[in-house]
């Protein structure tokens, strides 16, 4: 029952970024799924919800929120908003996933995640495609697609969930996720998300620099020079790749019209910083995470939102080559913490767009509580036994 609820969570949240679900409301009732899943597994083993490895996680938010309530009543700001709000969704898909991954993990799970992630991925790009790109000119400085940064981050993480679990005895089923999984990249890249574009550079670099596995990294560096080649030596290429994706279609004289804008909104932002330098200026929104929490919340707000994320960056470093599961949520984390350079919400939002990072999260998180629960047994000591007289 656990299983099939999870399952469902995700495939719901996966469907909701349809645009026509979007447009209908649907998703909201689509995204509320995952009450159900947090029920039964809180009914059926509620200690798991009180582990160590959920607890510095459970005091941010506790902070947080107090925070942001003291905020609201002292100033005239308002500090309830939208961060808030993606803060306890992304709490709430950790500690599921961490409370499924420990009691109920196994390879079908993660097979049955990829099939979902490769199948509802692909109608999404499909979907995203026939109803925004067709016709669409890939040097022009108007994007087709309004939500391509939170369309293209989803398939990033889908691809990259895919190409790294994927596997199966069947291997027509092996190559067809593969396949599918190209069938988003080939969307991802046309839906000119420069930003997205960063974070996948992350998750590539980590691959051919830093991946014990040595096989993929000769992969990645093979395919990589392939393609830098290819696109060296054919001017049309070079072409759509410089103008089309890198400058999106704007004057490269001018930094901010390359930015979409972004310095202007920054600079902006950073000139109200030292009227509201402590406690921040309340609801505001600029494409820049850091800087959007110090106007937002100011230096203390800052504090609490950055040790959080500092020490959750500590623990998947420390534990990220002790099995993919790890190493993934790691990689994913980065590239998302890079994506906050150019956009207001992440990691922790908005909407679905990050539970692929807090789910591998909770995985993560689980893998480590049953390594150290391991470590824990195997250093009791030994009885010793005695002989019978």
């Amino acid at each position: 029952m656990a299983k099939a609820l999870y399952l469902l969570a995700v495939l719901c949240s996966m469907i909701s970024q349809i645009p026509a679900v979007l447009d209908s409301g649907g998703d909201q009732y689509l995204k509320a799924v995952w009450v159900l899943p947090f029920l039964y597994l809180l009914l059926s083993n509620p200690r798991s919800y009180l582990k160590n490895e959920l607890l510095f996680f459970y005091f941010f938010v506790f902070i947080f929120a107090y925070y942001c309530f003291v905020c609201d009543m002292f100033t005239d700001g308002k500090y309830f908003t939208e961060d808030l709000y993606n803060t306890a969704v992304s709490l709430l898909l950790t500690t599921v996933s961490f409370n499924f991954w420990k009691n109920h993990s196994s390879n079908g799970v993660l097979q049955a995640i990829c099939l979902i992630f490769a199948v509802s991925g692909t109608i999404l790009a499909i979907n995203v495609y026939i109803n925004f790109l067709q016709g669409a000119s890939v040097t022009s400085a108007t994007y087709a697609f309004s939500d391509k940064n939170s369309v293209a981050q989803i398939l990033l993480c889908c691809v990259t969930f895919v190409l790294i679990f994927s596997q199966s005895s069947t291997r027509l089923l092996l190559w067809v996720n593969r396949f599918l999984a190209l069938i988003m990249l080939f969307i991802l890249i046309i839906l000119r998300s420069r930003a997205t574009f960063v974070s996948g550079l992350v998750i590539i670099g980590y691959y051919i620099f830093k991946s014990g596995n040595k096989r993929a990294r000769y992969w990645f560096f093979i395919i990589l020079s392939l393609v830098v080649m290819y696109i060296a030596s054919n001017t049309s290429a070079s072409d759509i790749i410089y103008n089309g994706i890198i400058m999106g279609g704007r004057d490269a004289s001018d930094v901010n019209d390359v930015s979409s804008g972004r310095i202007f909104l920054v600079m902006i932002a950073i000139a109200q910083i030292p009227e509201h330098l402590w406690v921040g200026i309340g609801d505001y929104y600029v494409d820049c995470m850091p800087i959007n929490i110090l106007l937002q919340y100011g230096v203390v707000g800052v504090i609490i939102v950055f040790t959080f994320l500092f020490y959750l960056f500590r623990i998947l470093k420390k534990h990220h080559k002790t099995g993919k599961i790890c190493s993934t949520a790691y990689i994913i984390y980065l590239s998302f913490l890079v994506n906050a350079l150019f956009e207001a919400r992440p990691p922790f939002g908005p909407g679905v767009r990050s539970f692929t990072l807090w789910m591998l999260v909770g995985f993560a998180l689980a893998e480590i509580c049953k390594s150290t629960k391991s470590k824990e047994i195997s250093k009791q000591p030994i009885l010793p036994t005695t002989k019978n007289s």
